[in-house]
């Protein structure tokens, strides 16, 4: 049970982005706790319990803060660091990230634009540039051109790829 409650807890932290509670671990190990009977191994069982935690709202789901009286309330640290990774990566929070909004210190304007100079830095930040330039300039239209190589006979599907590339590139430099 030890042994299943740590598990649970360092990979409900990850899914969750956030760190998680005694009641979500909670809420999980009772679920476990009906599970194992009907299964044939612990590991089964633990498989299950980690495949709900995958199903649930708050992996799936980056949740809006609520609003009060019509204001939202203020993003925490964590819910920073998911939308900053989602934004830049399209991907989690890395350590680095998920420590700072630990310590409270993500929302720090020094610190804040540190990580983001280095998210962008980061090779991961090439899936903004592409998800955002190919739906902005909607540069998937390059496939859709029919080319007449009666007039343009050096013109091959590279080029599309590479005309694609360009742009990206061109807008990855002014991004950085």
């Amino acid at each position: 049970k030890e042994y299943v409650h740590e598990v649970l807890t360092r990979f409900m932290r990850r899914a969750y982005r956030r760190p998680v509670s005694d009641s979500d671990v909670g809420n999980m190990m009772a679920f476990f706790d009906r599970v194992r009977p009907r299964t044939e191994s612990l590991e089964e069982a633990v498989r299950e319990t980690l495949a709900m935690v995958l199903v649930s709202p708050e992996f799936l789901y980056l949740v809006e803060p609520r609003q009060v009286e019509s204001k939202r309330e203020q993003l925490s640290d964590h819910e920073l660091a998911s939308r900053l990774s989602y934004f830049l990566w399209c991907s989690m929070p890395d350590e680095e990230l998920s420590e700072l909004a630990d310590d409270g210190t993500l929302r720090q304007p020094d610190v804040l634009k540190e990580q983001v100079q280095r998210m962008i830095a980061d090779s991961r930040s090439w899936q903004l540039v592409a998800n955002f330039s190919d739906q902005w300039l909607d540069l998937s239209g390059t496939n859709r051109v029919a080319v007449n190589p009666q007039f343009y006979p050096a013109f091959d599907d590279h080029l599309k790829e590479d005309m694609r590339l360009e742009t990206q590139h061109f807008f990855a430099e002014i991004l950085r």
